[in-house]
Parts: C-alpha cells; structure tokens; sequence
C-alpha cells in the first residue's frame, strides 16, 4: 500500500497503467479503521475506480482488486 505521513492513498487498488487523472475521494488516516472496514472500503475504492475506467482491460482489473481485498476482509474478519 502506498503511504504518506500516515495516509493509506486508494492507489493501492490502481492496476498498471490506469490513468492518474481523477482519484476517487477517499483516503484513510492509519489506525481510524479495523482491518475489515480497511479492506471493504479498498474494495469500495477499486469498484469506484473499475466505474471510471477507460478500457473494459483495466475495469476486469480493478473488479478483480476489490474481489480480492473482499476476501482479505473475509478473512480478517474471520481473525478477529
């Protein structure tokens, strides 16, 4: 995840050459969220980056992103 002063940026869920030009608002200060609620809105941020994306290549991507950081959030639910 990229990190800067203590913000987890949305960046994480960006596939190789997506566009830069619009970010989706979202970015976490560290700690303010449990690892499940992290990872769902991860999720949430690629789905929002899969609706913005320029080629159906890059939407596959991103929907596969946020499956997997779904399940990451399964699992760390299933942890707590």
């Amino acid at each position: 995840m990229k990190q800067n002063q203590g913000i987890i940026s949305s960046d994480a869920c960006r596939p190789k050459g997506a566009s830069n030009r619009t970010s989706p608002p979202v970015w976490l200060e560290e700690g303010s969220m449990s690892k499940t609620d992290e990872y769902r809105q991860f999720a949430d941020d690629c789905i929002v980056w899969a609706r913005i994306a320029t080629s159906d290549d890059q939407r596959e991507q991103f929907l596969e992103l946020a499956k997997k950081w779904l399940s990451d959030a399964e699992r760390a639910l299933i942890r707590a």
